[in-house]
């Protein structure tokens, strides 16, 4: 689980095998290479180039099955995400996996590529200016839902438990 000091950051990767996760923050990744397995809501998915995924806070996600890929992802602490952020504590994506299809005309792949690139020498209200253009073009995509608590597998429920109470004492 990755909580609290979550830092702000965007890296290249060339495999994305990730074991289950959940974190306090976005996670945003654009697949340039190669193919790999979601691991999110209880069901594999298929990630194929070109795709975009983005992970909402709390949301058990993991990464298999991959093999010479390419990628660009973005994780965004929450309190990075501006005025983002009751939306993305209320809500979750239908589907977090977007084909180039549905957001090749925005732009997305560029702004990426250019955040990749400008990233190390930006200051951080340029870093912070890519974030919200980013999660701006990409919330409106999505199809979304709000989010249940409870929702989901037995794993998710676990996780999520785990995730809400890890700081608690064990025993009182």
């Amino acid at each position: 689980i990755h909580q609290g000091n979550q830092q702000l950051r965007l890296s290249n990767n060339k495999i994305l095998n990730f074991p289950l996760h959940l974190q306090n923050g976005v996670e945003v990744i654009y697949l340039r290479r190669g193919n790999t397995v979601l691991h999110y809501g209880g069901k594999k998915h298929l990630m194929e180039p070109g795709d975009l995924l983005i992970v909402f806070p709390s949301m058990v996600h993991g990464f298999t099955d991959s093999a010479d890929t390419d990628s660009i992802m973005m994780l965004i602490p929450i309190d990075d995400t501006g005025s983002f952020r009751s939306f993305l504590e209320r809500k979750e994506p239908a589907s977090p996996i977007l084909k180039k299809s549905v957001w090749a005309e925005t732009g997305l792949d560029q702004i990426l590529e250019m955040a990749y690139r400008d990233w190390s020498k930006s200051t951080v209200a340029v870093q912070q200016g890519y974030i919200l253009l980013v999660l701006g073009k990409l919330i409106p995509l999505l199809s979304l839902t709000d989010r249940t608590p409870g929702s989901g597998d037995a794993l998710h429920k676990a996780m999520t438990y785990l995730h809400e109470h890890y700081t608690e004492p064990i025993t009182r």
